[in-house]
């Protein structure tokens, strides 16, 4: 049998408003409002608001185009004139401000057994689809870069903002022996605002990037002679390896000369038990929604499965989320209050 890994928490904006409770202060808003996000970098680079009837990235690049065509502050309040700097320019400001914006509201966040729980012993690891951490406390960090052994990418296939969304973490204190914990941002970072990802163009990079980093675990597996093993042993031999990547367990005796495991957010999401807890997966997923049909046909034939959770209200999509799509297990609640209660009670 496999060894157990603790589940990956993957936690979205609906996690900041289980920490703030019902409450829509100005202050804070943008922490768990894309819309409010977005009207305020606007506001502070002096373009005009987009229209709500917009998605939230549409907007976003409803803004970006506004602020080449019209001119726009940087982030340093500096005025730029009209046509002066490419779009990529332009939203390479935009996400300085973004981050300016997060870290400000992040000053007013609670410290609370509920901004706590990502801390709590029965997570693995955290993947969080925010661009902040305004609930980790700097005392509460080990260090934070790039994961050690980078992954190693055909040159050309993948640029250095996208390879940074799949390698750098931060480290808190582990559970079970460990000598870490991680918490990934696939969607970038406050702490490197150029990774922030907001509009149709990043989101439309994401699926390319999860799908190299999954071909590198596929491809380790083959060099190390995994994947000439039955399903249950290629899993169990396989789990040693990623635990020692990602948590700096000294307890892997395997092949001499193996190659390096190719350690990023999507190993957490292939090989641990899943939790999503505030967020939405709706559609626009398709990044997600891939691996997640990727994970599913690696677990179709291991006896010993790593369930998959999510807590959705009992009103978003019941049928759908019966069906268990690629074996989601659906957690419902009437209300969060409920549902988050039932997450820290739950036997993973």
């Amino acid at each position: 049998m496999a060894e157990k890994l603790k589940p990956a928490l993957i936690i979205g904006s609906g996690f900041h408003r289980h920490v703030f409770g019902d409450v829509d202060r100005l202050a804070i808003r943008p922490l768990y409002n894309w819309n409010a996000l977005v009207d305020e970098v606007a506001v502070q680079m002096g373009v005009a608001v987009p229209l709500q009837v917009l998605s939230p990235v549409q907007r976003w690049e409803t803004t970006i185009t506004r602020a080449v065509r019209e001119g726009y502050k940087s982030h340093k309040q500096k005025k730029v004139l009209p046509l002066e700097s490419a779009a990529h320019v332009v939203e390479d400001e935009a996400r300085k401000v973004v981050a300016s914006i997060l870290i400000k509201a992040s000053q007013n966040y609670l410290g609370s057994t509920r901004s706590a729980f990502p801390l709590l012993d029965q997570w693995g690891s955290i993947i969080s689809l925010n661009f902040d951490a305004a609930w980790l406390a700097e005392s509460k960090m080990i260090d934070s870069g790039p994961v050690d052994g980078p992954l190693i990418m055909p040159k050309g296939k993948i640029t250095s903002q996208e390879l940074n969304r799949l390698t750098f973490s931060k480290r808190i204190s582990a559970v079970d022996g460990g000598a870490c914990r991680r918490i990934w941002f696939p969607n970038g970072s406050c702490f490197r605002p150029v990774t922030i990802r907001m509009g149709l163009h990043d989101y439309g990079s994401a699926a390319h990037s999860i799908q190299l980093a999954f071909s590198l675990i596929k491809k380790w597996e083959r060099q190390t002679g995994i994947d000439m093993k039955n399903d249950d042993l290629r899993y169990a031999v396989a789990i040693p390896a990623f635990r020692k990547a990602s948590e700096g367990v000294n307890n892997f005796s395997g092949l001499n000369g193996a190659p390096p495991f190719p350690l990023s957010w999507v190993a957490d999401f292939l090989y641990r038990p899943l939790v999503f807890a505030g967020v939405g997966l709706s559609d626009q997923e398709s990044g997600l929604w891939w691996l997640l049909a990727q994970r599913a046909r690696n677990l179709s034939r291991i006896n010993e499965h790593q369930r998959s959770y999510i807590l959705v209200s009992d009103t978003d999509r019941p049928e759908f989320w019966r069906s268990c799509p690629f074996g989601i297990e659906p957690i419902f609640c009437s209300n969060w209050e409920e549902g988050w209660e039932k997450l820290s009670q739950m036997n993973y």
